[in-house]
């Protein structure tokens, strides 16, 4: 039980701090967190989001990303994490009403930086 916690914990930390950089660099504060104690309930929850749900979205977008990874060499498959997070933030922000992201472009800049973040967890095998 207490690695599950330990690790939860990090991947809580690693994504708060993504969070943080992506509300900065979102273009046109179209990604914000409304009420500043709402930080941790809306990264908790992301994070439980991925901790939890990520292996069933990469499991369904792995299956055609592998057919079209035969033909772009394997570029392909550098998308299923992009996608996958970028439901993710979709799934959180319609159920907390504190998280608010505008319009697609603020969708694809969010899940690029958080996708770089769960490629930190990732390489670190959190």
């Amino acid at each position: 039980m207490n690695v599950f916690m330990a690790k939860l914990l990090l991947r809580i930390l690693i994504f708060g701090v993504a969070f943080f950089f992506a509300i900065k660099y979102v273009p046109k504060g179209r990604m914000r967190i409304t009420k500043k104690w709402a930080w941790p309930l809306v990264v908790g929850a992301f994070a439980g989001l991925n901790f939890g749900l990520y292996w069933l979205l990469s499991f369904v977008l792995k299956i055609p990303a592998t057919v079209a990874a035969f033909f772009t060499f394997g570029l392909a498959m550098l998308i299923v994490p992009f996608l996958a997070n970028g439901v993710l933030l979709y799934l959180t922000n319609r159920w907390i009403k504190w998280f608010k992201i505008e319009g697609v472009l603020a969708y694809l800049y969010a899940s690029g930086i958080v996708t770089v973040a769960h490629l930190a967890i990732s390489i670190a095998r959190l």
